[in-house]
């Protein structure tokens, strides 16, 4: 069962990379897009460190520019699938129907299957699962009130997932910010070779909004 993956260096197409990996299904490569900024499909901060970690778990990637138009998504993904010859899509999507329709309907006009392997998950559970499955992330873009200011740039442990999950219930947010609370990048997984290790700062754009800025990254 030949496969592609839509990775974006976040949390969760990670996750949905090595469950699919792990689960037996033959990874022929990654899907990475360098999407418009705020795409409501895509995951946009850092694409280029993305392509390294692809490089850093041994895999082949695709690697274009796309928009939220339909037609540009279906055109990216048909190339990348035909890169390598996939029959079956991967996506980390958790519980958007927006999203998951979209490319199930892709993958339904390109004669292939959609599988979500973390479709319906508990987000909670999944902050957990991530962690015991020794996948660790930093914060780097944090968009909704009550997101702990203190871990947005930081590599979460257990303490930062549990206050983060006590904050998620005060302010009723998705802690697996499916709901596009905050986006994520990947420092350590099983998969990779080597660890990414990064230094920047925070800056505060408004209210709600902080970005970690990423001024250095290197490979230890």
């Amino acid at each position: 069962m030949k496969a592609v993956v839509l990775f974006s260096g976040g949390k969760d197409s990670t996750a949905a990379l090595h469950y699919a990996y792990f689960g037996g299904l033959d990874v022929k490569g990654l899907c990475i897009a360098k999407p418009m900024e705020d795409s409501l499909y895509f995951h946009y901060p850092y694409t280029e460190v993305a392509v390294l970690l692809a490089q850093l778990m041994g895999f082949n990637y695709y690697y274009d520019e796309v928009s939220d138009d339909i037609n540009s998504i279906k055109n990216f993904i048909k190339n990348c699938v035909d890169s390598f010859g996939a029959d079956y899509i991967i996506a980390g999507v958790l519980r958007s129907d927006f999203q998951r329709v979209r490319l199930e309907y892709i993958a339904w006009l390109l004669g292939k299957k959609l599988l979500a392997p973390l479709w319906g998950v508990n987000p909670v559970a999944h902050l957990y699962n991530l962690y015991r499955m020794g996948i660790r992330f930093i914060i780097v873009k944090s968009m909704a009130r009550g997101i702990p200011p203190q871990i947005v740039g930081k590599e979460l442990d257990l303490e930062d997932i549990e206050e983060l999950v006590i904050a998620s219930s005060e302010y009723k947010f998705n802690p697996a910010f499916e709901g596009g609370e905050a986006e994520t990048l990947v420092t350590k997984a099983p998969l990779m070779k080597r660890k990414l290790i990064t230094r920047g700062e925070v800056k505060v754009l408004s209210d709600e909004v902080l970005n970690y800025f990423i001024i250095h990254y290197e490979i230890v």
